[in-house]
């Protein structure tokens, strides 16, 4: 756990002047694990925040050397501290109040008038069991509404803000995270803070400033304070802080927020228990959590809910209701809901498939600047779906997606420029961004990057190097980099030759719905190579390879009909060739007379007769009249 009590003057000793300028006076950093939450077609990170313009004059600027003079002298007893701030920074953002306290301080200092005698004084000695001093009782609501018109508690509310902050004054819309001038805010908040050090939204939104502003520590302070003061919301933004570092504190601090009736608490625990992070996996408590927040109104309650529902992860499967609260939480405003639904109208789940609507959607996500969007967007105007294909535009997409951080778009830009869609071919650029989202962890990339060094496209030649990246691939679950890995062992390129790894790799990535596998699994079993022979296990193979969209499989189902003794059946192989054929598969042309079984000759040769291909004989010889009567059976170019 981490100290929660900071002693300020040893505390900003420590933090470096660089990181808090960096913060404070320029305010362009992004924060990380920043607030937005989980869920979509693809999981998206937080959308970039918006350029902060710079403040225009040093007497206008707080710098973060102001701030730590400040800090270092703002519970001082003594005047000469508040004149030192005055003297370095006499038009400082606390000018007003070093002055006050300066001459608060001053004239406490002065000789105080001297005592009446005692005789004519009367001292009332308090009882010991009560205190002298009595502990500041709580404000009154009508305190607390006449503390909230305070106008530096509505500037620092204008600033920073929550939108959903239950606490905040009627009418008052709150800011976005990524839409907070950190500069601006940090003023404000400070001021407001410094006026009323106990008003809990102000605190809270001063921890929220300095989030947005990459400055942690100081968020941490901030927040622990708001949570301390009673504020639910600052133990959600504790949590935001944890994420990354430590989940297990990070869903402590949400359960408190929970605990407490605030619904984001409650959608951020739900997703901690929906992927098992920080918690153990629990999707039926998390469907539980995301449901109480829905009934409070929340609409990132409705999108957990919805994504379960989708997924049919803790509650039945339902995607019709999951379009439905998508569509729920976006009238509420929620537009990180877009990509998620985007994406069910991209596939159709629960409703109708309309790649327009997707692609709507998507741009609606990327309007608001979340990412997720723009990616999902750029891989349509990529492939063409729903939009006239068009590879500048979805270059332009994927850079800036790229470079907020999308591993997908980094892997996609890897992709044009491997092939050159839209942009001049170059291997070594597309290798480039391959290794960018491979580094990060991203297993289409590696797969990716792997097939580049295999075969020395824009880089050394490495079959050792290539099959450590698809190894990393495999391990996540990815079935082209199992296929690939199994290819390795199959041809005993930079590993061992070995037909039994071969095979189990072909295995599992056949599992996994890749048809390319599936076929050649089919081969294996075909020909007992890695594996006891079964020809029957082989044509189920085949029979998938073909139902998953591999045509090369109905030449395979042909051959194993034709040849293997124990499903030995000439019109079934007969009939796959000419489908095989009509399906643009030329094999059967060019093998060898001697090569056909005679009986499945004849077959093949009575099928194109019947439909008036064939006019010669049915003699099971496979010569160059049955040879121009299949090749019509070609697609015509």
């Amino acid at each position: 756990m981490r100290i929660r009590d900071f002693v300020f003057p040893i505390f900003f000793a420590v933090l470096t002047t660089v990181a808090v300028t960096s913060a404070l006076a320029q305010a362009s950093g992004q924060k990380g694990g920043s607030e937005v939450t989980k869920g979509g077609g693809e999981i998206a990170p937080a959308p970039a925040p918006q350029p902060v313009a710079p403040l225009e004059t040093p007497a206008e600027e707080m710098s973060g050397m102001e701030l730590v003079l400040w800090m270092q002298v703002r519970e001082s007893d003594e005047p000469a501290d508040f004149q030192r701030y005055l003297d370095t920074y006499p038009t400082g953002t606390f000018a007003n109040l070093a002055r006050i306290r300066r001459d608060a301080l001053a004239a406490a200092g002065e000789p105080e008038p001297a005592p009446k005698p005692a005789s004519e004084t009367v001292v009332e000695q308090a009882p010991k069991s009560v205190p002298v001093v009595p502990a500041a009782p709580a404000p009154s609501d009508a305190a607390a509404d006449e503390m909230d018109l305070h106008p530096l508690i509505r500037a620092c509310d204008l600033a920073a803000g929550h939108p959903g902050d239950p606490t905040k004054p009627a009418g008052l819309s709150g800011k976005e995270f990524d839409e907070i001038d950190t500069g601006a805010a940090v003023k404000a908040c400070m001021a407001a803070h410094e006026a009323q050090p106990d008003h809990a939204r102000t605190t809270y939104n001063l921890g929220r400033t300095y989030a947005a502003a990459n400055a942690d520590r100081l968020a941490e302070r901030f927040y622990l304070d708001a949570a301390a003061a009673g504020h639910a919301q600052a133990n959600v933004g504790l949590g935001y802080l944890y994420e990354d570092t430590s989940p297990a504190e990070a869903m402590a601090y949400y359960r408190l927020a929970s605990d407490a009736g605030h619904p984001s608490g409650m959608v951020e625990l739900g997703w901690g228990y929906y992927i098992g992070e920080g918690v153990s996996q629990d999707a039926e408590h998390a469907v539980r959590l995301f449901q109480k927040a829905y009934d409070l109104n929340s609409a990132r309650g409705a999108h957990g809910l919805a994504i379960a529902l989708r997924d049919g992860k803790g509650i039945a499967k339902d995607e019709a209701r999951a379009a439905v609260l998508l569509e729920q939480a976006i009238a509420q405003g929620y537009a990180y809901s877009n990509i998620a639904l985007g994406y069910s109208y991209e596939v159709g789940l629960g409703i109708p498939k309309d790649l327009e609507k997707a692609v709507a959607h998507y741009q609606a996500a990327t309007d608001a600047g979340y990412n997720g969007g723009r990616t999902n967007l750029c891989v349509m105007y990529y492939n063409g779906l729903g939009v006239a294909q068009d590879f500048e535009t979805a270059r332009e997409l994927c850079r800036v997606s790229a470079d907020a951080g999308q591993v997908r778009a980094m892997r996609l830009l890897g992709k044009m420029y491997e092939h050159g869609d839209g942009v001049a071919q170059s291997y070594e650029t597309a290798v480039a961004w391959y290794r960018k989202a491979a580094d990060l962890g991203y297993a289409d990339a590696q797969n990716s990057l792997g097939y580049m060094i295999d075969r020395g496209y824009g880089t050394t030649e490495d079959p050792i190097e290539a099959n450590r990246y698809f190894n990393l691939a495999a391990v996540q679950g990815n079935d082209y980099a199992m296929f690939n890995l199994a290819r390795a062992y199959a041809n005993g390129r930079g590993v061992p030759q070995d037909d039994g790894r071969a095979v189990g790799y072909y295995n599992q990535a056949a599992e996994l719905g890749h048809s390319t596998s599936m076929f050649h699994l089919g081969w294996a079993y075909l020909n007992g190579k890695g594996i006891a022979r079964d020809p029957v296990t082989a044509v189920g193979w085949f029979e998938k390879s073909l139902d998953a969209g591999n045509k090369d499989a109905l030449s395979s189902l042909g051959f194993a009909y034709e040849t293997a003794q124990e499903i030995y059946d000439p019109r079934k192989a007969a009939q796959y060739y000419l489908r095989a054929m009509q399906a643009g598969d030329d094999w059967p042309l060019g093998r060898a007379q001697r090569d056909w079984d005679r009986a499945t000759a004849k077959v093949v040769q009575t099928l194109l007769r019947q439909a008036g291909l064939y006019t010669g004989a049915i003699d099971g010889a496979i010569g160059r009249g049955s040879v121009d009567a299949m090749r019509q059976l070609l697609p015509q170019n």
